[in-house]
């Protein structure tokens, strides 16, 4: 029982034996063990299993070492191919947080690294935003296609907008997204993909509110109630505040009709017209408008700007009062 097996004879004889390495039906190549001509040592048939059994593990091993070296540079050519995509992409497991975000999707979402945005908690990234969905109700977290596919459910692809509480920036994005399963079925990953159709939900807003104002604009002779109207319409679909003034035939301009996005500030800027209004000869602001027909828009009103443009206390207090970050002028 303890001489070699007939077939290892010649080997054995060599004092030498071979196995072949394979794994997974894939011939990776040999493994030999020899003896020198000082030694008396002589292979027997338990020296030739055990190499087989050393020689499975060594093909084992080689493998699986191919198998990590082939998943880096996948893994490597799969971040170069999403990092590329002007789409904003993003993985998340299934605690939510996210465990990849391309370029595109850092920058959609305020933060200048994909790094940055990984190390922030979801519910903080959303609660950077003022988010609501298209019918104006606020987007829920677990409302996120990546959260209902990694709960089994089926998504449809959802239209947000979004307004960035420090910056003001309002955006709309389609985000879609699909499970990455396991081998029993479980979904244990899911890829977002964030499309920005702000410009093209902007056409189509644009589109619908001149077809409202044509409406509003031909259903009426009343000019007043008529201009009232278009204020509401304005607000809050263009603007926080809308007030239209006409002269009234003794040097001012006159408020006809006002809106405010808050009703309780409606009074106050409807108050502030009557109060302040400008005279036709002004240097600035409404009156320098009708008169050049040049139209205005300021980006920043710093409360500095407000107190270099306006020395009345009481209008000054009004103003502040009203709340205003950006105005324009027509």
């Amino acid at each position: 029982g303890d001489e070699p097996p007939p077939e290892l004879a010649a080997l054995v004889k060599a004092r030498r034996i071979t196995v072949e390495l394979r794994a997974r039906s894939r011939r990776l190549g040999a493994m030999t063990l020899a003896v020198g001509q000082t030694t008396r040592r002589r292979f027997t048939r338990g020296d030739h299993e055990f190499l087989h059994v050393l020689g499975g593990r060594v093909a084992l091993a080689l493998d699986n070492a191919g198998l990590s070296r082939e998943v880096e540079s996948l893994e490597a050519r799969m971040t170069a191919a999403l990092g590329s995509l002007a789409e904003a992409v993003t993985i998340q497991g299934t605690d939510g947080r996210l465990i990849y975000a391309n370029d595109a999707a850092a920058r959609a979402l305020g933060f200048d690294t994909p790094e940055a945005l990984l190390a922030t908690p979801p519910q903080e990234i959303v609660d950077a935003f003022i988010a609501t969905l298209e019918d104006g109700s606020p987007l829920r977290l677990e409302s996120l296609p990546g959260r209902r596919v990694l709960a089994g459910e089926d998504a449809e692809p959802v239209l947000v907008r979004a307004i960035h509480r420090q910056t003001g920036e309002e955006r709309w994005r389609v985000t879609k997204a699909t499970a990455v399963h396991d081998r029993d079925g479980r979904p244990v990953m899911a890829v977002n993909v964030i499309e920005d159709v702000t410009e093209v939900k902007r056409a189509e807003l644009t589109q619908r509110f001149l077809a409202a104002a044509g409406e509003v604009l031909a259903s009426s002779l009343d000019y007043e109630e008529t201009l009232a109207r278009i204020t509401r319409l304005v607000v809050p679909q263009l603007a926080d505040w809308c007030a239209v003034s006409l002269p009234d035939g003794h040097g001012f301009l006159r408020s006809v009709a006002v809106a405010h996005v808050d009703p309780a500030k409606t009074e106050l800027a409807r108050e502030y017209n009557e109060r302040f209004a400008p005279r036709v000869t002004d240097e600035t602001g409404s009156a320098q408008v009708l008169r050049t027909g040049e139209s205005q828009v300021i980006n920043e009103i710093p409360d500095e700007l407000l107190r270099q443009a306006v020395t009345e206390p009481d209008q000054l207090a009004f103003l502040r009062g009203i709340g205003m970050r950006a105005a324009m002028v027509v």
